[in-house]
């Protein structure tokens, strides 16, 4: 494993392929750390706490490190470091709608501190006509932590829309992924376009985030 490429690296003097690709010295890396990293990973898949983990050590444009490590799921493929994609799961909330909303607003098509009836009219009546876009942003909108959105995806979005509140807007903080799928679908009629396609050609095309989707 780490051991043994990286001393038949030093010896050879050249690359002996993605696992590692530069000596720990060049980039000021002790050895030992890099086998303890190694080791701990490995541990926690044998001890079961996950199938597999994508382990890259480096620093500045020093890659010393790149490693797959068990399955990409239990008794699955192996773990590429250069090819295994992995759900990014609740990040999407901060890297794509979070990014979205507030890309909007810098156009001047949102604003944090309207209601979100003003993009997505079926988001109303009674308190919900007073939960604003800050709101559902910051986990305040009074909408409940998760409901089961079934059904095709115009029924699930359906679903979420539809949910009552289970508490009067700004009084609580409660994680809210209902509360994230309306404010994407405000975003969504905000723009005018898909989400995605904003993204890819606002945020993920000029940051070279060509796996991201």
């Amino acid at each position: 494993m780490i051991v043994p490429l990286l001393l038949s690296l030093a010896i050879a003097g050249d690359s002996l392929g993605a696992a590692v690709t530069a000596v720990p010295a060049r980039a000021r890396l002790d050895l030992s750390d890099l086998v303890v990293a190694e080791a701990t990973v490995q541990h926690e898949v044998q001890r079961g706490g996950f199938p597999g983990a994508a382990l890259a050590v480096g620093r500045g444009d020093h890659a010393i490190v790149e490693e797959g490590i068990g399955t990409t799921d239990w008794g699955a493929t192996p773990v590429d470091p250069d090819r295994t994609m992995y759900d990014l799961a609740s990040l999407t909330k901060v890297v794509a709608t979070t990014t979205a909303v507030m890309l909007l607003v810098e156009d001047g098509k949102m604003s944090l501190d309207a209601p979100v009836s003003r993009y997505l009219p079926e988001f109303s009546g009674g308190a919900k006509d007073r939960v604003t876009i800050r709101q559902l942003l910051t986990h305040t909108s009074g909408l409940p932590a998760w409901r089961e959105l079934w059904g095709t995806p115009d029924e699930a979005l359906y679903r979420a829309i539809t949910t009552p509140l289970v508490r009067e807007p700004g009084t609580r903080v409660e994680y809210s992924d209902v509360g994230f799928v309306v404010l994407f679908a405000a975003a969504q009629r905000a723009a005018g376009e898909p989400l995605p396609e904003l993204l890819r050609r606002r945020v993920w095309a000029p940051l070279g985030m060509n796996s991201t989707m």
